[in-house]
């Protein structure tokens, strides 16, 4: 299933999971993932993969144009997609392919067109290159959390000592 949406600056999903893998595409403007892993900024024009039932947190950075494809997860898993959280390229084939989708019903043929282009649609997903633009959080708790501060407002001007003394090191 494809879905398009739109959504304001600032739009947050809280902490949730899905019952299918979830491949997040910003079409336009900025997404950024959260999971106990780890955080990924998604830049216009490229997508996350986001695996079945793994909690994450959204944030819509700027005015989004958000395409969301769900995928089973015995087809996640046939195709190869990976059991972790993957910041991924998009082709121009994956985009004109999301924006053909959306249109298709989530009940649809198979054997018929439709069945035929959301194939090629999982087959292009699962073929994009992975991106390294994520920033893994260590398994300290206290360290962690600072962390997550951080991450929440870059811009913050906190030195390295008082940072330190927030995690208790």
């Amino acid at each position: 299933v494809v879905t398009a949406r739109d959504y304001a600056d600032g739009t947050l999903f809280p902490l949730h999971d899905h019952p299918r893998g979830q491949f997040a595409y910003a079409a336009s403007g900025v997404i950024t993932v959260f999971t106990d892993r780890g955080n990924w900024v998604v830049p216009p024009q490229r997508g996350i993969w986001v695996p079945a039932q793994l909690p994450h947190s959204m944030q819509m950075r700027g005015p989004v144009t958000l395409h969301n494809t769900y995928i089973r997860k015995h087809a996640a898993q046939r195709l190869g997609l990976a059991d972790q959280c993957q910041l991924l390229d998009v082709s121009p084939l994956l985009r004109q392919l999301l924006l053909k989708a959306i249109d298709v019903p989530a009940r649809y043929s198979t054997q018929g067109r439709d069945g035929h282009l959301m194939g090629l649609l999982l087959h292009e997903i699962a073929g994009m290159p992975a991106l390294s633009l994520n920033a893994p959080l260590p398994t300290e708790p206290r360290l962690a959390r600072v962390c997550r501060e951080f991450l929440a407002q870059p811009s913050l001007e906190v030195g390295i000592d008082e940072m330190a003394q927030r995690a208790g090191m």
